[in-house]
């Protein structure tokens, strides 16, 4: 069994991005409306936690499944994606930007694999024909490039492509994903001195479900538990972790405390 923590971010919108992909949202099932949610959660007493691209899907698996925990995950982390079989699980947090220079970390939840397919499957098998609308496919039945939102991956979506596309598990105690109301567990400024937490992002320990969070996510080498490594690290400020080194048992055990969690989160 594998697990891993990954981090997805959600910039603030771009002009330009944002005027290119609506250009082609009349032609594509939800992508208007998946625009105007994205749009509008950073606007005053408004949120949202989508991906810009939406991967994971979230999105999609409301919008054309009905539940979030049906989601899929096929263009980020293909370093991770081509590791993860069946009954292995992701833990997810979206690194969402507030204002500049400035970011807010939120607990999303888990996700514990179903299917590592390859993505041509899903242009041939009718059971999966729902997943044809997602916007994270980057394959079309002919088995070229499919993108809508921009950036598009034009340089390595085929390297993109050929790492496993995932289905999660929607079962209760296998997955669960809040994108209504996840809870904040850190923040990030860059203008922070270092002892303030300028260089990583700063815990809300105060918070009982947040300390809870913190203790299951695991001590980086050298530079204790933090989501973030640094302004910049390659370009990607938040390389996954992988937490498998501790055997099966106890990341079984992880993943029941990050579900009671999830599940306390929600109920609250």
């Amino acid at each position: 069994m594998k697990c891993y923590v990954c981090v997805y971010r959600q910039p603030s919108p771009n002009r330009v991005k944002l005027k290119r992909t609506y250009k082609v949202g009349s032609d594509r099932r939800g992508l208007r409306k998946y625009l105007e949610l994205y749009r509008s959660g950073f606007e005053p007493g408004r949120a949202c936690f989508y991906d810009w691209g939406d991967d994971p899907a979230f999105y999609a698996a409301e919008e054309f499944l009905g539940d979030v925990n049906r989601a899929s995950w096929g263009v980020c982390r293909r370093d991770v994606r081509q590791k993860l079989q069946k009954g292995d699980f992701v833990i997810f947090f979206c690194a969402k930007e507030v204002e500049d220079k400035t970011w807010e970390y939120y607990y999303i939840g888990l996700g514990t694999v179903g299917e590592a397919l390859d993505r041509r499957i899903i242009w041939s098998a009718e059971e999966y024909k729902p997943y044809r609308d997602f916007f994270n496919l980057l394959v079309g039945p002919n088995g070229a490039h499919r993108e809508f939102i921009y950036d598009k991956h034009n340089s390595d979506w085929r390297e993109r492509a050929d790492a496993p596309y995932i289905l999660f598990d929607p079962s209760k105690n296998r997955t669960h994903f809040n994108l209504a109301d996840p809870l904040l567990v850190a923040t990030y400024r860059l203008e922070d001195p270092p002892w303030r937490g300028g260089v990583i992002e700063r815990w809300h320990l105060d918070n009982e479900c947040v300390r809870a969070i913190y203790k299951v996510i695991p001590k980086r080498k050298g530079s204790g538990k933090r989501l973030r490594t640094g302004q910049t690290n390659r370009g990607y400020p938040h390389p996954f972790q992988n937490l498998s080194r501790i055997g099966d048992r106890g990341l079984d055990q992880k993943r029941q405390r990050l579900l009671n969690i999830s599940n306390e989160i929600t109920a609250r």
